[in-house]
């Protein structure tokens, strides 16, 4: 059985309140949520009131998903402050809000010695900052995330990893043994698209297992995102689906 915890993004239902989330996650079987820091956890005081509704259902905040983008003049206190209130050790970060392709050299190195900055202050409480995969960052790219991460060159920097728009089922197979041979793979986002169309998990239980196998003793989480019209029972569904694919 893999070592990779299910879990949801809490961001996946926005209109509903921490409790209801985490209702809804024991109603699926999961114990592990990212906490999103723009409607969920978003500061201090809504933080510290999740820690202690995940104390009381014994579940497992395993990260703040922040909205700070590195190398763009935002003020990483506050969310280093959110995720210390909220007990997690590990705050998602997104590397600028450019395109690998598009930035230039001065533009990197902005997001790269912020990123340093953010990872030397989460260093001193044991937390961890790990970079969102995606399009519009540096990291919309394997070749510039794994990049981006030699170039920090911090023990606590790590990335997600989620399937991405112009990469092929090899390529993600590739992609993903590469970071988990740098042990630079802390969590995954896991959805399953045809395109731009959502379709249920089950659909992709083959590629889902074989990426989960890939990853071997990844010691992380397999964060669901983007269900089907953002409806709770399709959640469920893919709760199921997502816990069959890790047995």
């Amino acid at each position: 059985m893999s070592k990779i915890i299910p879990g949801l993004v809490s961001v996946t239902f926005r209109k509903l309140s921490p409790g209801e989330i985490i209702e809804l996650c024991k109603k699926a079987g999961v114990s592990t949520i990212e906490w999103g820091g723009d409607v969920h956890a978003k500061d201090e005081e809504s933080a510290k009131k999740i820690s202690e509704l995940m104390d009381e259902n014994e579940m497992r905040s395993v990260s703040l998903g922040s909205y700070y983008k590195a190398g763009t003049g935002q003020d990483f206190t506050p969310v280093l402050k959110t995720a210390l209130a909220l007990r997690t050790n590990n705050i998602r970060i997104w590397a600028g809000e450019k395109n690998s392709e598009d930035a230039d050299d001065t533009y990197r190195a902005g997001v790269v010695r912020d990123s340093q900055n953010a990872c030397d202050a989460a260093a001193k409480h044991d937390i961890s900052i790990s970079f969102e995969y995606h399009g519009n960052t540096l990291t919309n790219t394997q070749q510039s995330a794994v990049s981006l991460l030699d170039e920090i060159n911090r023990a606590n920097v790590y990335t997600y990893w989620q399937p991405l728009n112009n990469t092929d089922f090899d390529q993600n197979m590739k992609n993903i043994k590469e970071l988990c041979d740098m042990n630079k793979l802390k969590n995954m986002h896991v959805y399953y698209w045809d395109g731009g169309t959502r379709l249920p998990l089950a659909d992709g239980i083959s590629k889902w297992k074989s990426y989960f196998n890939t990853a071997g003793d990844l010691s992380g989480a397999a964060l669901l995102e983007f269900v089907i019209d953002d409806n709770q029972n399709n959640f469920i569904n893919d709760a199921a689906a997502l816990k069959e694919a890790l047995s």
